[in-house]
């Protein structure tokens, strides 16, 4: 993952345009791994939700287990986003990503990534604990209590919620990115539970014509697909 990074960062390096999408936290910690730093000591401190909301794939890969699976997401973690409440979104959104794609309800998919991710943050912990306990509730109440800042402790928890609240893919995500904030990242963790809820075919094929790059992303699902089978 690191190397990849590292290439990433370079080919960053000779075309800026390529760096569309990436918060700050993560390009730090991409320099000073290209700089020499151990992937253990790149990441930074700042309490972002970037590895949260790239961990999706984690998820799926290992649902089959969900000790390894909050394992490897809090691994995953540490090169771009070492403080506790980030590696603790990491590990909640991963964890309920393998529980919905094995099977487990959302909402007790939610419960279960309470458990996991208090091994790292207790104050985040609780908050997915809110969200969870506001399921019902409207909203534009909701998520102007959690938040929807580029800071893990809010903007996981409200994707949690909006994956909660939502009567399906669409809505949910209609949720997710409608409440400012940290829109894309809100949008993409959702959308990361609500789609191993649903599959592709739970996604509007409208939303999909007009998807930038689709059938690579789907070539690469098909990938961590075959990839998953081989290892369970």
């Amino acid at each position: 993952f690191t190397t990849a990074l590292k290439s990433w960062g370079r080919e960053i390096m000779n075309d800026l345009t390529l760096s569309r999408g990436i918060g700050p936290t993560s390009i730090d910690a991409i320099q000073k791994l290209l700089d020499g730093v151990h992937w253990e000591e790149s990441g930074g401190m700042n309490p972002t939700c970037g590895s949260a909301m790239r961990v999706a794939p984690i998820g799926l890969l290992y649902s089959h287990d969900l000790d390894l699976t909050a394992e490897m997401a809090a691994k995953s973690s540490i090169p771009t986003h070492r403080s506790d409440e980030s590696i603790a979104g990491a590990v909640a959104v991963a964890v309920i990503v393998a529980g919905v794609a094995s099977g487990i309800d959302v909402l007790n998919a939610a419960k279960k990534a309470v458990d996991y991710a208090e091994a790292h943050s207790k104050k985040f912990s609780d908050k997915i604990r809110l969200a969870i306990s506001l399921r019902d509730d409207p909203p534009e109440m909701v998520l102007k209590t959690i938040g929807t800042s580029i800071l893990a402790i809010e903007s996981v928890p409200a994707a949690i919620f909006a994956a909660l609240h939502g009567r399906n893919f669409e809505d949910a995500l209609l949720i997710a990115v409608n409440h400012g904030g940290d829109t894309d990242s809100i949008g993409a963790m959702t959308g990361a539970i609500r789609g191993a809820m649903h599959g592709l075919d739970g996604i509007p094929q409208r939303w999909l014509d007009g998807l930038e790059d689709c059938a690579r992303i789907i070539s690469y699902a098909k990938r961590l697909y075959a990839l998953h089978e081989m290892i369970i």
